[in-house]
């Protein structure tokens, strides 16, 4: 730049003149000090200049146009902006690439409701029920729109700024979107969108289903947090947010503008509500950055029932962890202006918190986190739950997720969530394998450090230790029957309404009102619903053979797997060709219907009512004969003929070669009493086919070998309920109402009686005790085998207030 006393003052050949001494001095050539002498020299260069801007930006709009489509990103934003009409004084919304082409519709206020279809662009093509499996396939696309801010609107509301971007990749690879920030990063553009949450409230059905939190994650910092959310997100139907900046802004913009914690507690809610929106998942899981733990009260009182974790470690090694990239961390950020906790942790004011020693410090400012914590987590009925470091990846996977959050997962997405622990969660770059730095961390230490951890975190360290584990054993037997709900929606696609109630010692399991079972899945339908009354116990053969035997021992139902010689029995049975061979050439007992329903009769001269039309007939088919009717089931009415075939161990040998779990001449699970046994008798049922409901006098032991099943059963003293058909009439037992379509002006007492639903699938084994009522819906080709040994004197007493007095089979 050309300066100089006076220089401003000097005509236009003194400055040129001026010019050229300058760049004598410079050095610069005579050709270039011709151009500065020249204002078209300097006008040249100007435009040169901008020239070369606009072609660099050009270049780097094109390297971010190709990253944006290589990572999958939406390039089109969503631009969602809401109207009032005030005819109906009905939110509105339209939905447009960009602002400037939304601009001239929403110029008026007038807009016609029935131009709303026609302006709409719907954001996501809605897509359930994902597995991890599903993320192997690269063209899979998860649109969601996704919260990064907001805004304070008065004291009443709040303004939210959305992006929508395809959220498969942070499915597919968590450790390279560690937190939400590198989401938002990646796939937003710097338009951040706006929209008052109460018009996002008004859309949710087309923005996407509202989730409820399932689990909140809090933490102390450099514990692992990241790493459990990693794990959660690895599950494509699992909704996670990172350290989101909206609920910390949220409370932070309510303390600058004085609300009440009313109304920051419903803004909290409102927010977050707002962020758990989508069509692909099911669960949503926020885990919230350390500095918020000390607001954690406020969080938990907007969602009261959402269940929470706290997780903690070693305060030595967060320490050491805080100070390992140089003096400094999440713990000290704080200091010159300390928050009044930590001043009394300290002991000290403000200005006395300043100047103690950054270890000391950062061992007080996580002392206030712990208890914070531990005062929310040691309240009546909290939902809180502490989870230690140590023991992260095994507590999540077998505790924390099944049994505290209540999520049941299958192998497969155990599987993923295994795999994604087992890499570094900050893998920005991509995949590191992770390295366990305990005992570095350890020998780190220095004095200073173990100091003051040992003077203020020692005590909140172990309180969160006991806390620890006395909530283990409940969430442990929780998680196992979480398992057990898994396997059951690993087999079936169904789920379960509540966990049954299995205690050690043998209770009689809860009834569940039978019009709400039959409200949720009519008999007569095949199809099975996402959700079932469940409320049987099923116990591993392996681990829970003598659990299970108690339960027998004190006539209750109940449903065993796992039993090795039974699993060589259903993989033989299922295999082409064995059965078609063993029974080629026999012809075997087959019942007939003139509808898919069956019940048992017996006549005899002292037996046979006026009139009387049996409800089934008997012929004799062979096995390929029977096969080949049922595989037309699946096109078949209700009302059309339905066929029952049966096989025992008089008719084969297969029956009692292959079925040895009910052969034993001693007393086993299985047999009580081997020497009352009736002999193995094999049900093949066709699709559709339904068992009416009755009692049976003997214990009865019944097999699934293939297909599925679907039984209701109910105590003995629901008899006063059934009406059950007299002794004396040819179904004596039997139910006279139809399940599948109860006439309740008929019988109106009907609706009173309570009952247990389970799936039986094959390789389980379902017990059923002396007298109980049950019926029995084949929901698909099945086998069935069954053998009785003995009966019992539980539950008589009841049958025989309801007018039966024998034991009449």
């Amino acid at each position: 730049m050309i300066t100089g006393e006076g220089y401003k003052d000097k005509t236009p050949r003194s400055r040129i003149a001026a010019a050229w001494g300058y760049t004598r001095r410079t050095g610069i050539s005579n050709s270039v000090r011709a151009h500065w002498a020249s204002r078209r020299g300097k006008k040249v260069l100007v435009g040169i200049f901008v020239v070369l801007l606009c072609a660099s930006l050009f270049v780097v709009n094109i390297i971010r146009f190709s990253i944006g489509l290589i990572r999958g990103q939406s390039l089109n934003r969503i631009l969602i902006r809401s109207l009032a009409i005030e005819e109906e004084n009905t939110p509105v919304v339209l939905l447009a690439e960009n602002e400037s082409k939304a601009a001239p519709e929403l110029a008026g206020i007038d807009w016609a409701a029935k131009n709303i279809e026609d302006k709409w662009e719907q954001p996501v093509v809605r897509r359930l029920h994902l597995n991890p499996s599903d993320l192997k396939d690269e063209d899979l696309v998860m649109p969601i729109m996704y919260a990064m801010g907001v805004e304070l609107q008065g004291d009443h509301d709040l303004d939210m700024a959305l992006c929508q971007f395809d959220i498969s990749p942070y499915h597919r690879n968590p450790e390279q979107f560690p937190m939400s920030r590198d989401l938002v990063g990646a796939f937003c553009s710097k338009n951040r969108l706006k929209h008052k949450l109460a018009s996002v409230h008004a859309v949710d059905e087309r923005a996407g289903k509202q989730l409820q939190p399932t689990g909140f994650i809090f933490h102390e910092s450099r514990v692992g947090s990241t790493l459990v959310a990693n794990m959660l997100a690895s599950v494509p139907t699992n909704l996670v947010y990172s350290e989101p900046s909206v609920p910390a802004h949220v409370i932070h913009l309510c303390k600058n503008a004085g609300c009440s914690e009313e109304t920051t507690v419903r803004l909290l809610r409102m927010a977050i509500l707002a962020m758990g929106r989508s069509h692909h998942h099911d669960h949503f899981f926020i885990k919230f950055s350390s500095s918020t733990v000390v607001d954690m009260d406020l969080i938990l009182k907007a969602f009261p029932e959402t269940p929470w974790a706290y997780i903690y470690r070693d305060p030595v090694e967060i320490i050491v962890s805080n100070f390992q990239r140089g003096r400094g961390g999440p713990c000290i950020r704080a200091k010159k202006n300390a928050p009044k906790a930590v001043q009394d942790i300290l002991e000290t004011d403000r200005r006395g918190a300043s100047r103690v020693s950054d270890e000391e410090y950062c061992a007080a400012h996580l002392t206030m986190l712990c208890q914070a914590a531990l005062e929310q987590m040691e309240l009546p009925g909290s939902k809180g739950h502490a989870v230690a470091y140590e023991t992260l990846v095994e507590d999540v996977l077998r505790v924390l997720v099944p049994g505290h959050f209540g999520v049941s997962m299958n192998s497969e997405e155990t599987a993923r969530m295994t795999a994604q622990s087992e890499l570094y969660s900050k893998a920005r770059t991509g995949e590191t394998v992770f390295q366990g730095d305990t005992e570095q961390k350890q020998e780190r230490a220095t004095q200073a450090m173990q100091v003051a951890a040992e003077k203020y975190l020692k005590e909140p360290t172990e309180r969160l230790r006991l806390a620890s584990t006395l909530g283990r054993s409940q969430l442990e037997i929780d998680a196992t029957l979480r398992a057990q709900e898994a396997r059951v929606y690993e087999r079936t696609g169904s789920r379960f309404f509540q966990l049954p109630h299995c205690p050690d010692e043998p209770e009689s399991p809860p009834g569940v009102p039978i019009m709400d079972i039959l409200g949720n899945w009519n008999m007569d339908d095949t199809a099975i619903p996402p959700r079932h009354y469940n409320t049987l116990c099923r116990f591993d053969y392996q681990t829970e053979y003598d659990k299970a035997l108690r339960y027998r021992d004190a006539e209750m139902p109940f449903v065993v797997y796992n039993i090795p010689e039974f699993d060589e029995t259903v993989e033989k049975w299922n295999s082409e060709g064995y059965l078609a061979e063993a029974l080629e050439g026999g012809e075997y007992t087959t019942q007939v219907s003139k509808d898919n329903h069956f019940m048992y009769y017996r006549l005899s001269k002292s037996l046979k009512p006026a009139g009387y039309i049996p409800p089934t007939r008997t012929e004799r088919w062979s096995y390929d004969h029977w096969l080949h009717e049922a595989r037309k089931s699946k096109n078949l009415s209700t009302d059309s003929e339905h066929y029952y075939f049966r096989v025992s161990d008089r008719d084969s040998p297969i029956v009692r070669q292959d079925l040895t779990i009910f052969t034993s001449r001693e007393s086993t699970l299985f047999m009580k009493e081997p020497e009352m046994s009736r002999g193995i008798h094999c049900r093949f049922g066709m699709r559709s086919v339904i068992a009416e409901a009755h009692f049976d006098a003997s214990r009865n032991m019944v097999s699934l070998v293939s297909g599925t099943r679907r039984w209701i059963l109910a105590h003995p003293r629901e008899c006063k309920h059934a009406y059950l058909l007299p002794t004396g009439h040819p179904s004596a037992r039997h139910t006279e109402v139809d399940w599948s379509a109860p006439d309740l002006q008929k019988y109106p007492d009907f609706v009173n009686l309570v009952a247990n639903e389970v799936l039986l699938t094959p390789g389980e084994v379902l017990n059923v005790p002396a007298w109980w009522i049950h019926t029995i819906e084949n929901l698909d080709i099945n086998i069935q085998c069954n053998s009785r040994s003995g009966d019992s004197t539980v539950g008589l007493k009841d049958l025989k207030r309801c007018g039966f007095f024998s034991h009449d089979k």
